[in-house]
């Protein structure tokens, strides 16, 4: 919606669903013949969807200054049930990601500008499958139903000169990052991802 040519409001809805059901088959041999061993093998379903709300209002207060602010606002779903061992997962989460841009040009030779945004990313369906399995005689992997998706925050601060120079600050913070973990379990290697500790990063170009 465009109050004027300053001062203009945008909003939108976005949503997604999806279902899964991987079967994973481990095969031993009887006799002349192939079988299902019912202790490895397994079927996971999984099913989720997202309906996420967008909003942001972008102003432009000057001939130098401009500004938007905006949110985008989350309901997640998901379930899982698996067949083998019985195991469900079932996740009910609301989440807020806001943003910000500024963008200041005192002169038509310099521009400064400053954005935050927000984002998340959550485990794939096959991080979360209970269950174990086994990718050779001396080595399992042992997914995590409760692993917790990663938040991230960026912070971005951009200087242009003459339109033909650019300096930039990137800096970027993750919480609850997916971390493998391999250790020894019972005579084998165990290979098991979970949550572990958060993430700097730092770029200046």
């Amino acid at each position: 919606h465009c109050f004027n040519g300053d001062n203009i409001l945008k909003t939108g809805i976005e949503a997604y669903i999806g279902k899964v059901k991987n079967v994973f088959y481990y095969a031993k041999r009887v006799g002349e013949k192939y079988e299902s061993d019912m202790g490895r093998s397994n079927i996971f379903e999984y099913k989720d969807y997202n309906i996420a709300g967008n909003v942001s209002f972008q102003r432009i207060w000057s001939e130098k200054f401009e500004s938007e602010i905006g949110a985008r606002i989350e309901y997640y779903h998901a379930q899982g049930l698996q067949h083998a061992t019985s195991e469900t997962i079932l996740r009910n989460q609301v989440d807020i990601f806001p943003s910000l841009s500024l963008l200041y040009m005192p002169s038509d030779n310099h521009e400064l500008s400053i954005d935050f945004s927000s984002s998340i990313t959550r485990p794939y369906y096959g991080l979360l499958n209970p269950f174990i399995t086994f990718i050779s005689p001396s080595t399992i992997v042992q997914n995590n139903p409760y692993l917790q998706p990663s938040k991230g925050y960026e912070f971005l601060f951009a200087y242009t000169l003459f339109d033909d120079y650019m300096f930039t600050v990137d800096y970027v913070y993750e919480d609850n990052i997916c971390t493998e973990f391999i250790l020894p379990a019972g005579g084998v290697t165990r290979k098991f991802t979970d949550n572990f500790g958060n993430s700097h990063g730092l770029v200046l170009a």
